[in-house]
């Protein structure tokens, strides 16, 4: 089914083209947000955008920042997102990953994205691997459980005092309100739904959805996939059995993350209520290799 676009699309689906002025102005437009029908479902397709819908906060935060310093799993998705937008604006990122024998394709897609070369990593104190870019540094640690990654950026920025670190799940009041600006753009565009459906992680997405669609009637359902959740309320939270560093099998009519979003698609398909119901589909599974990595 052709997407039903939501508002006009200005700029390139995948690519990195952005006007001078804009680059300059450090003001970029991203793909406007589309809305597609799958199963009788209504779904927020950010798997066309790159980087998904992190991408829409973190350029936000670019625009106050010059370096973002993120402290991500090994499948995190949060990679390509600030890869991608480091390079449109200008900006640069530094990303704290797990030490492995094998890149995983998250962070070969934001070293592609950044124009780095993956072999070019080098060694660096306390036993790190590190590549750098105009716009991308990656930083590998060894024992890279997440309170590991957590210090060692925060370290980092301790040195670097123009470096702004973000935590994991980018869980910040910023963000919570740029996604509410966005889903109440799309309840105005296309009506209330009955139903609004997320994979959860930190909880800020949803937090920004229920902000944002108003509906007294509107029912909202997260799928924890990730940590355990603080500060969600009037939500029908559904753990699932199989945690975020665990891929699953099966695919939807769209690009999903299989260890993310979808997980909370198949669950949604199964157990959604009668009515209008709204997916939203984070982000697409990595490219170029397994996405069970």
């Amino acid at each position: 089914m052709k997407p039903i676009l939501f508002l006009n699309q200005r700029k390139t689906l995948l690519g990195l083209r952005f006007s001078a002025k804009a680059r300059k102005n450090q003001n970029m437009t991203l793909l406007k947000p589309q809305v597609t029908q799958h199963e009788g479902i209504w779904v927020v397709r950010d798997d066309l955008l790159p980087g998904g819908t992190k991408s829409r906060f973190i350029s936000k935060l670019f625009q106050a920042h010059d370096e973002i310093v993120y402290p991500s799993s090994t499948w995190g998705g949060a990679q390509v997102a600030l890869a991608y937008c480091a390079k449109l604006m200008g900006k640069k990122a530094t990303i704290f990953v797990p030490k492995r024998e094998q890149l995983h394709p998250r962070t070969l897609d934001a070293i592609q994205i950044a124009g780095g070369d993956p072999n070019g990593f080098k060694p660096v104190e306390k036993g790190q691997r590190s590549l750098d870019t105009p716009h991308l540094k990656v930083i590998q640690v060894p024992m890279g459980f997440l309170n590991v990654l957590k210090a060692r950026a925060q370290q980092y920025v301790n040195r670097f005092k123009n470096a702004y670190y973000l935590d994991v799940g980018a869980n910040v009041k910023l963000v919570e309100d740029e996604i509410a600006k966005i889903a109440h753009r799309i309840e105005t565009k296309f009506g209330p739904f009955h139903e609004v459906w997320c994979a959860v992680g930190s909880g800020v997405l949803l937090r920004g959805l229920q902000k944002g669609f108003q509906h007294n009637n509107t029912q909202f359902f997260g799928v924890q996939v990730g940590m355990d959740v603080e500060n969600l309320k009037d939500v029908n939270l559904i753990r699932y059995p199989k945690k975020l560093d665990k891929a699953i099998q099966g695919s939807a009519p769209f690009p999903s993350c299989p260890h993310y979003d979808l997980k909370a698609w198949k669950t949604c398909v199964e157990q959604h209520g009668p009515g209008k119901i709204l997916f939203w589909n984070v982000m697409g599974p990595p490219s170029g290799l397994d996405p069970s990595l």
